[in-house]
């Protein structure tokens, strides 16, 4: 009860504190935020505390729903996948102007002609069945998260640590300092050479997250104002975002998806419906875009080919691209992924 005490005297002190910083200087205020790392970490803990890698219809397309399902179905303890990105025409940072994403360790000055680095994903169990490494989504790209557990003073396993990969040399480090029930209350936040703290106040399935400067200066409270809706089969059927990071035009952003029983069928995000067909096993083998409006990019038309290993589990998938190009379809190379089952 005293930490719940502490975390909403917390939560009062931080709120007013923000607020007052920007009724003297909205703008030095709203600077500090802009120039902070901040983003709600919160969502790192929602998502270790799920124990399986589930796809969602908000997932980049480089990465194939059934990417993790051995971790996610129990049959293997770690799964990783290296994801390499051709060189299209229209990329931008090695994100593809079909709306693929990669991590910020794509170089900006680098000549779109040049392939992007492979990217490395994780999921991982270790021996009692808890997730310590796993993607984590942020602002619509793939990360690398990984986490530590200790015990509490009752000797109930919790997360003390956790780090969040940005690029091969950034990542940000989060060490929980005191704990309620088996989540933070309040967590010191490292990246690079600077210090940030965070408070949390839990309510259910609902987050209220405050950070301040290693100053005690309030940065930003912020709250998860995603909306999940799911099937009978506990699959992710509709997301509706409304906070800052994945706004729209219309100060919204929505995804949705329909599943069959061997996984997504069909799924819309930003304006276009996308359909995966598959063959009789379940393995994906095309992806259609069957949007109306053409005008502002390209459809994405892709097929798949496999390798198998010996358990007849797929450990590459090599993407093949087609576009029309006056009035023919021509085939690209696409992303390929390979992936080591343990």
């Amino acid at each position: 009860m005293g930490y719940r005490y502490a975390a909403l005297c917390a939560a009062f002190l931080f709120f007013s504190g923000a607020v007052f910083a920007q009724s003297l200087d909205g703008e030095e205020a709203d600077g500090q935020a802009d120039v902070s790392p901040v983003f709600p970490i919160h969502r790192l803990w929602k998502d270790a505390e799920k124990n399986v890698v589930r796809w969602q219809p908000d997932w980049p397309l480089d990465i194939p729903p059934d990417s993790f399902d051995p971790v996610s179905n129990g049959k293997a303890r770690r799964v990783t996948i290296t994801v390499q990105t051709p060189a299209i025409d229209g990329t931008e940072n090695g994100t593809s102007a079909g709306g693929n994403a990669k991590p910020l360790a794509a170089d900006a000055s680098a000549e779109s002609a040049k392939p992007s680095s492979p990217i490395v994903y994780t999921a991982r169990l270790d021996a009692n069945g808890r997730l310590v490494e796993f993607p984590f989504l942020r602002d619509g790209v793939f990360y690398q998260a990984a986490t530590r557990y200790g015990r509490d003073k009752a000797g109930a396993p919790v997360i003390e640590a956790m780090t969040l990969a940005l690029s091969p040399d950034e990542a940000i480090e989060i060490a929980v300092l005191t704990t309620d029930e088996g989540r933070p209350v309040t967590a010191r936040i490292k990246t690079g050479a600077a210090y940030y703290f965070a408070s949390f106040l839990w309510r259910a399935e609902t987050c209220v997250e405050m950070w301040t400067d290693e100053a005690g200066v309030p940065l930003e409270v912020l709250r998860d104002t995603r909306i999940f809706h799911y099937d009978s089969m506990q699959n992710i059927t509709f997301i509706s975002f409304t906070d800052s990071a994945n706004e729209g035009t219309d100060g919204a952003y929505e995804v949705s998806a329909r599943y069959n029983d061997k996984g997504p069928r069909y799924w819309t995000r930003d304006g276009t419906t996308l359909s995966f067909q598959r063959d009789e096993t379940g393995l994906l083998v095309r992806l259609t875009d069957i949007r109306r409006d053409e005008t502002s990019q390209p459809p994405i038309n892709s097929s798949y080919a496999y390798t198998f290993d010996q358990n007849g589990n797929w450990t590459e998938r090599r993407e093949i691209r087609w576009t029309k190009l006056n009035g023919y379809l021509v085939s690209s190379e696409g992303v390929v992924i390979k992936r080591l089952i343990e």
